[in-house]
C-alpha cells in the first residue's frame, strides 16, 4: 500500500509539473496573443478558459433553459488565438489581480473567475518542489547509512 501511495504521489506530482509548464507558457504567451478554449456543454451551457497580459479567465456561463435566443459570446466552441486585451478593462480586478463574481446580463447568468498567471504557476509548482524536497531527503538520509525502515532483531550470540 504504502508502495502504491508513493506512486500516485509521483503522479500527481508530475502531472502538477506538467500543468505548471503550460500555464507557465500561456503565461508568457500571453502577452502577445489573447487564447481562448471554449466548450459548449449543451445549448444552455458553456465554460471557457482565456490566458491574456499575465491573466487566467474561466468562465461558466448559463442561459435559462426556455429562455430563447443564444450566447452572447464572440467565440465559437473550439481555440482562438487573437491581439492581447486586458481582462481588467471588462471587470473590476480585486487585490493583486484576482475577482470572482457571478455576474448576471439579462438572462444570461456568468460565473467569471480571474486570477494572475503568477498565482496558477505557483500553485501548480508546489507539489513538484515538495516531490523534490522529499526525494532528495530521503536519498540523503539513505547515503549517511540511516536505514528508513527498522532493521530486524539481531539474535543474541
Amino acid at each position: 500500500m504504502v508502495r502504491f501511495l508513493r506512486y500516485l504521489w509521483g503522479g500527481v506530482a508530475a502531472l502538477s509539473l506538467v500543468l505548471c509548464v503550460g500555464a507557465a507558457v500561456l503565461w508568457s504567451r500571453g502577452h502577445q496573443r489573447l487564447d481562448t478554449v471554449a466548450i459548449r456543454v449543451s445549448e444552455t451551457h458553456q465554460i471557457s478558459a482565456h490566458s491574456s497580459r499575465g491573466q487566467f479567465c474561466f468562465m461558466q456561463m448559463y442561459l435559462p433553459a426556455g429562455a430563447g435566443g443564444s450566447f452572447m459570446f464572440s467565440h465559437e466552441p473550439g481555440f482562438s488565438s487573437e491581439p492581447p486585451q486586458s481582462f481588467g478593462d471588462t471587470f473590476v480586478l480585486g487585490p493583486m489581480g484576482f475577482y470572482f463574481k457571478q455576474p448576471k446580463f439579462g438572462l444570461m447568468v456568468w460565473r467569471v473567475a480571474i486570477m494572475p498567471a503568477w498565482f496558477v504557476v505557483g500553485v501548480t509548482a508546489a507539489l513538484p518542489a515538495v516531490w523534490v524536497v522529499r526525494r532528495l531527503r530521503r536519498k540523503r538520509v539513505a547515503g549517511r547509512g540511516f536505514a528508513l525502515d527498522p532493521a530486524p532483531a539481531r539474535p543474541d550470540n
